[in-house]
C-alpha cells in the first residue's frame, strides 16, 4: 500500500466563511453532513473529498488523513518516530477509524483505516 492521502479536513475558526470561500474559489459542492452538528462535506468532484468543521483548538488549518492498512500498527510507528499523538482511535461508523498525529515538528495528520467491506475492522 502507497499509504494516500485519503480525505483533507479544515479545521476553521470561520467555518462558514470557509465554506463560501472555498465554494466560490473552486465551484466546490458542499453539504451539510449526518453527525456532528456543523460539519460540512467539501465535494471538489475531482480528487479527494473533504470536510470543514470549527476548530477544536482556536486555530485554523487543514488536516491530510492518510490510509493505513491497520491503525495500530501506523499509531505505533508513529510514536517510536517521534510522533504525539493527538487524538485516541475514534470510531466513525459504517466508514473506518482514525487518530490525530503531530509529526515531530508540530504539523497534524490523520491516520486513517477504511473498514473492511463486510463492516469488520
Amino acid at each position: 500500500m502507497s499509504n494516500p492521502i485519503t480525505y483533507a479536513e479544515l479545521h476553521s475558526t470561520k467555518p462558514d466563511s470557509a465554506r463560501d470561500f472555498y465554494a466560490e474559489l473552486f465551484a466546490w459542492r458542499t453539504e451539510p453532513a449526518p453527525g456532528p452538528d456543523g460539519y460540512t462535506m467539501l465535494l471538489p468532484g475531482d480528487g479527494i473529498s473533504g470536510g470543514l468543521m470549527q476548530s477544536p483548538d482556536g486555530r485554523s488549518s487543514w488536516v491530510p488523513y492518510i490510509a493505513v492498512e491497520s491503525l495500530e500498527a501506523a499509531i505505533a510507528r508513529a510514536k517510536k518516530l517521534g510522533g504525539r499523538q493527538i487524538k485516541d482511535i475514534t470510531l466513525v461508523p459504517e466508514m473506518g477509524r482514525f487518530s490525530l498525529f503531530a509529526d515531530p515538528g508540530g504539523a497534524t495528520f490523520g491516520i486513517w483505516q477504511c473498514l473492511q467491506k463486510d463492516g469488520a475492522k
